[in-house]
């Protein structure tokens, strides 16, 4: 038989049949829905970063420094000649209403050249630096109803009034600075300078933004000031070097994404496999005449073949547009949610690649039940029983399968740009299926042996799911896998919520004040000995630096290991102390004496010296303010400990090496709830320049992060869900043809139709308590393995989680199987029987 003929005579078997297959479409178009959507939406934000990324530096180039500006002899030396800057200032301070009210806010002073490339987005409009007046301000709109104001109302700054002129959407280079702690609040360098908030040792970074000369390249340039500049004290970032960094956050985030999607394909590769081989079992009359007038077995397997491609491409065509059609969605987002203007750009590769899955995951699902419609013997349109067992499969089939999955496992290496994320996602699926799998079919072992010792409908019930031919293990594995996934999700959430309320000791700082200078320490400690149901908690110097040299040597962060390498990108906050804090415990090394006064010493963890590779003796070069420190480290530390709720830091130097360059005070304090407000109000009043911090309003910010984290992750566990789901009503319909055949024996003998329902509902919930159980093993087991090995966090188990999953499981399975149960029990048993 030619292949021509092949497909004539699959198009006309197709007749009638298309909606047999409505669960396989409905697998396909999932799984390739959500592999394209993501593919396609991962391409738009890559055009949007290689359109942007200059945009999002706000130049060329873009330097920063902490604590003090660069100065005229400096910025000359790092500034092509005649080359356009913009400089920012970041830095935090608390607006003052005229009602009292009193916000942190993240503040940024632009000069008059600001922004270079790109625009500020306002609520009336464009923005234009060169018209904001010293005496204005532009602010977050959600900070407007926090102060009670409205636009052209005044606020107080630090030492001065501001009108609010309007509220600031998005900036251009709102990337590339720093996370504040409040919201926006946008000012004029002059006006910054009014408000008087910037004293010697505030926290506060200086931005110059640059665009370089036509032809010069800023990464060359960048290379070529580091290597001029070994001990420099500010850090320089290129458009260039951005975009990557972006994109390979973005790229993991779409590959992430991109497994989720080919999880729910594979997932749904059970329903495929359900309705394929349900149609099969209804074609075996057909095949077996086909036989009779002389076809093949390789007869066979090319009309049916040629009808799974057909019905395969139908899937995949709906799951393509459907695909394409979802990132357009990225135009309802607000103006200013995303960092860069996203537009839709299609890009063919997403959608073919989404495609391949899709077939290849319908071809390798599909191999089993097509090899046994071959194997049907002609005599079988003399029987009035379908065979139902499943035989072993032949060495041919197992190799055409081993070949499917070798070719999806090759597409997954060329998708995921991570290799390691893609073994290991590989790995872990592979062990899950054979997990899965073996509980399956214990469960079923389970069902038989529970069934031989029982009476009744709950023998019934349990004897359904061990029947020859019974789809359980299939919807086990499935259904299995995406309670897993959701029961993953939610005791994850339950550790994380848990954690974070544990991370709160009984005597946590209620308010955290930044910025306090030397001379005004006095003045403050005797404010909050005034208020009533205030405690001073802990008070220690802060000044910011970065290490520049390990042991001599110039630092190349790429060498470092991951967990230590942030501690020499930028400045960080270190400290000085004479005595040994009370709850710190040196592993290593001693504490220098109390009036020390040789050359430097540093206290370090245990942790960073590891990952820096130095231990007692060795040095740490410092660039504090422009000026080089190096010290000896003379003890380490064990790992802050920083669920205490102390302050503390990474780096404590002794008191004479540290303690005549400008610094400020750091202080926390224990508040009662009722006093915070009129505390921070008053603080507001009489040290404008001091910046507090609710550790209150943090922890929410922080709870607020982790449910829409744990939000987002959900509607991907639910993805998988759905396909489980697709796959337990595939096996209802599959099964339920026998159903109403062991119905109508049930019915000769005597039985009710209440008597059968209550046999098949108690079947389906049997099947959703075994599901639900099994995913509930397997969530639990890949929730505690992520809490303890990759959070390392305490391990906390939540027996309403669990139990809400079961539930939810047994609910789902009732509902799906009494779908039209009742209407088939009313079926008079002469008239199936007949029909058999």
């Amino acid at each position: 038989m030619n292949s021509l003929v092949a497909i004539d005579v699959a198009r006309r078997d197709l007749r009638g049949s298309l909606k047999s297959f409505v669960v396989l479409y409905a697998c396909l178009a999932l799984g390739v829905a959500a592999i394209c959507a993501v593919g396609l939406l991962n391409n738009s934000v890559t055009v949007a970063l290689e359109r942007d990324a200059r945009i999002l530096l706000g130049g060329d180039i873009a330097i920063d420094v902490a604590s003090q500006p660069l100065d005229a002899a400096e910025l000359d030396g790092l500034l092509p000649e005649g080359a356009p800057y913009s400089k920012t200032v970041d830095t935090n301070s608390i607006a003052v209403a005229g009602n009292g009210r009193s916000v942190p806010v993240s503040i940024k002073a632009v000069d008059q050249a600001y922004p270079l490339l790109g625009e500020v987005l306002t609520g009336t409009g464009q923005f234009s630096a060169t018209s904001l007046a010293a005496d204005e301000v532009l602010v977050d709109p959600t900070l407007l109803p926090r102060l009670g104001v409205e636009q052209n109302d005044l606020v107080r700054i630090g030492q001065a009034q501001f009108k609010v002129r309007d509220t600031v959407l998005s900036e251009p280079d709102r990337i590339g600075g720093v996370i504040g702690v409040g919201p926006r609040a946008l000012l004029s360098v002059e006006g910054l300078e009014r408000a008087g908030i910037v004293l010697p040792g505030s926290l506060v970074r200086y931005y110059y933004r640059v665009i370089l000369p036509e032809g010069v390249s800023s990464a060359a340039y960048e290379d070529r000031m580091e290597l001029l500049n070994p001990e420099r004290r500010w850090r320089i970032r290129d458009a260039e070097g951005l975009q990557p960094q972006i994109a390979r956050l973005t790229n993991r985030l779409s590959s992430y994404l991109t497994l989720a999607g080919l999880a729910s394909l594979l997932i749904g590769g059970c329903g495929v496999a359900i309705a394929s081989q349900h149609y099969f079992r209804r074609k075996q009359n057909s095949i077996a005449t086909l036989k009779c007038l002389g076809a093949q077995g390789a007869d066979i397997a090319a009309i049916y073949v040629a009808q799974i491609l057909i019905v395969s491409l139908l899937g995949v065509v709906a799951g393509l547009a459907l695909g394409t059609l979802l990132p357009l969605a990225i135009y309802l987002l607000p103006v200013g949610l995303l960092p860069v203007r996203v537009e839709f750009s299609f890009s063919v590769t997403p959608v073919i690649v989404a495609a391949l899955f899709g077939l290849g995951t319908a071809l390798l699902f599909t191999i089993l039940p097509l090899a046994r419609a071959r194997r049907v013997s002609p005599a079988q349109i003399f029987r009035t029983v379908h065979e139902t067992s499943s035989p072993t499969p032949r060495r041919p089939e197992l190799l055409v399968i081993a070949g499917f999955m070798l070719l999806l496992m090759l597409l997954v290496f060329l998708t995921i740009d991570q290799l390691k994320l893609a073994i290991i996602a590989l790995g872990g699926a592979a062990a899950l299926v054979i997990v899965l799998t073996v509980m399956a079919r214990l469960a079923v072992r389970g069902a038989q042996w529970i069934a031989a010792r029982t009476q009744g409908p709950i023998r019934m019930a349990f004897h359904g799911l061990a029947r020859p031919g019974a789809p359980t293990s299939s919807v086990i594995v499935a259904l299995g896998c995406g309670l897993g996934v959701l029961a993953t999700v939610t005791l994850l959430q339950h550790n994380l919520m848990a954690e974070l309320q544990r991370g709160v000791p009984d005597r946590a700082p209620a308010v955290v004040l930044l910025d306090i200078q030397p001379d005004q320490q006095r003045a403050v400690r005797e404010l909050l000995a005034q208020t009533e149901g205030v405690e001073v908690l802990q008070a220690l110097p802060m000044l910011r630096a970065r290490v520049t040299r390990i042991g001599g040597e110039t630092i190349d962060p790429e060498t470092l290991g991951d967990g230590v390498r942030w501690t020499t990108r930028r400045d960080r906050g270190l400290t000085y102390l004479a005595e040994k804090p009370e709850h710190t415990e040196l592993l290593a090394g001693e504490w220098w004496p109390q009036d020390y006064d040789g050359p430097p010493l540093v206290s370090i963890e245990d942790e960073l010296a590891e990952g820096f590779g130095v231990g007692i003796g060795d040095t740490l070069t410092f660039n504090v303010l422009g000026r080089p420190l190096t010290a000896e480290i003379a003890s380490l530390r064990r790992e802050i400990d920083y669920t205490s709720g102390r302050l503390d830091f990474i780096f404590i130097l002794n008191p004479t090496a540290l303690e005549s360059a400008p610094h400020t005070i750091i202080t926390s304090l224990d508040v009662a709830s009722d006093v915070e407000a009129e505390l921070l109000n008053r603080l507001a009043q009489d040290f404008p320049n001091v910046t507090p911090i609710s550790v209150g309003q943090v922890i929410d910010r922080a709870t607020s992060i982790l449910q829409r984290i744990g939000f987002a992750v959900q509607a991907v566990a639910i993805v998988t869900i759905v396909s489980g789901i697709l796959v337990l009503i595939g096996a209802v319909n599959s099964a339920r043809s026998t159903q109403l055949y062991e119905a109508s024996i049930f019915k000769v003998l005597g039985a009710r139709r209440r008597d059968l329902l209550s046999i098949f509902l108690g079947e389906y919930a049997c099947l959703g308590l075994i599901s639900g159980f099994i995913g509930v093993i397997i969530g639990t087991v890949a929730a505690w393995a992520v809490v303890r090995f990759v959070f390392q966090f305490v391990w906390s188990f939540s027996l309403l989680a669990t139990l809400q999953v079961i539930l939810a499981a047994v609910v789902l399975a009732l509902l799906i199987g009494a779908l039209g149960l009742w209407r088939d029990l009313a079926q008079p048993a002469w008239r199936l029987l007949r029909a058999e």
